[in-house]
């Protein structure tokens, strides 16, 4: 993930400035990526491999305290990332995230994260509450835009990326055939569909959330029309259908 953020940051638009006036924007929001929390960097990974799936290679957080693995499709990319420094993770500038217990499956918090980018060149209000996010590996001066409800370890971490604007990676051409993602349901545990962050998502595309009795993730490629699917439980709490 960290060479990935990398490459995104070679080109950057104008960053995002909010205007606390305007009517946020719900409709100039898209999926960028989303996470679910591993146990390592092994966690389903010859699985994805033997179904046809691409994923990238280990990418550490310098001074986040995790790192990951992406699987990445035309219009989104699925990240896998794992705890590899508590300590980091929990540090004063990391800690408001959460992240050394959402990247820690055994904690039983809710193991995914959803990143948002702007929908083309618009400027958007976001619908939720924020807070400026500066880890270790961002450039001086840059920031993610992170809920501020990420110390609520029943809903998933949701952050902005205000850089982006489009897809900043070449997808690669996975042995099943899969490109693009065509929608993602998230299982909540607790009842926090009323929350204001999860609330935003009404008028986003390609996500939505229900309740059930375990965090569950089940993301769907291209309509799954190829009837295929791969399901990581019980060690992950994802399945894929393509």
């Amino acid at each position: 993930m960290h060479r990935l953020l990398l490459v995104i940051l070679v080109s950057l638009p104008s960053f995002f400035t909010g205007d606390p006036q305007v009517e946020p924007e719900r409709d100039g929001l898209e999926i960028d990526h989303f996470f679910v929390a591993v146990s390592g960097p092994e966690s389903g990974s010859a699985e994805l491999d033997a179904a046809g799936f691409q994923a990238g290679p280990s990418n550490a957080h310098p001074g986040q305290g995790t790192a990951s693995r992406g699987i990445l499709f035309e219009n989104a990319y699925l990240e896998m990332i794992w705890l590899t420094d508590r300590a980091e993770a929990d540090s004063p500038q990391i800690k408001r995230t959460r992240l050394g217990v959402r990247a820690d499956p055994p904690s039983g918090s809710c193991p995914f994260g959803i990143g948002l980018r702007r929908k083309g060149e618009q400027d958007v209000v976001l619908p939720f509450e924020t807070w400026a996010y500066r880890p270790p590996y961002l450039p001086e001066g840059m920031s993610f835009q992170m809920s501020a409800s990420s110390d609520q370890l029943g809903e998933p971490l949701v952050f902005f990326l205000p850089w982006l604007s489009a897809p900043a990676w070449p997808a690669p051409d996975h042995g099943n055939g899969a490109r693009r993602v065509t929608g993602l349901e998230i299982v909540l545990e607790e009842q926090v569909l009323d929350s204001e962050t999860i609330s935003a998502f009404s008028g986003i595309d390609l996500v939505s959330f229900r309740t059930g009795a375990a965090y569950f993730m089940d993301v769907e490629l291209d309509r799954a029309e190829s009837g295929h699917s791969l399901d990581l439980r019980p060690g992950v709490p994802l399945r894929i259908r393509w």
